[in-house]
């Protein structure tokens, strides 16, 4: 799996979106009832269906295989899901979350030195 995100384009919505990765890889990690677990659940859904969506259309170059594994893990009928499952998202959450944030950081980096 190529593991290569970038994000220079549209950096204000990358930025946010790493945020709300971070948010949702946090908001898992520390539910610790079933109510505070599905709303974790559905809002690393919900992120990550942005993702899928914006992407494409944005030119970030995100693998598709961390966009179906966030979210057919997350869509699953049956919503059971294992400590290792949970771990996986969160693991993949903060990825997905630092590479874009550091790809907005590298990004604005080159365009001061453009600017220079």
């Amino acid at each position: 799996m190529d593991l290569l995100i970038t994000a220079a384009p549209h950096q204000d919505l990358a930025e946010e979106i790493a945020r709300r990765l971070a948010s949702a890889a946090d908001r898992l990690n520390n539910a610790r009832d079933l109510e505070a677990f599905v709303a974790a659940l559905d809002q690393h859904r919900q992120v990550w269906l942005i993702v899928s969506q914006s992407a494409p259309k944005l030119g970030w170059l995100i693998p598709e295989q961390l966009i179906e594994i966030s979210l057919s893990t997350a869509g699953r009928a049956d919503g059971r899901l294992d400590d290792q499952e949970i771990e996986s998202l969160i693991r993949i959450n903060r990825f997905a979350s630092l590479a874009l944030a550091k790809a907005c950081a590298e990004a604005a980096e080159s365009g001061e030195n453009k600017d220079a």
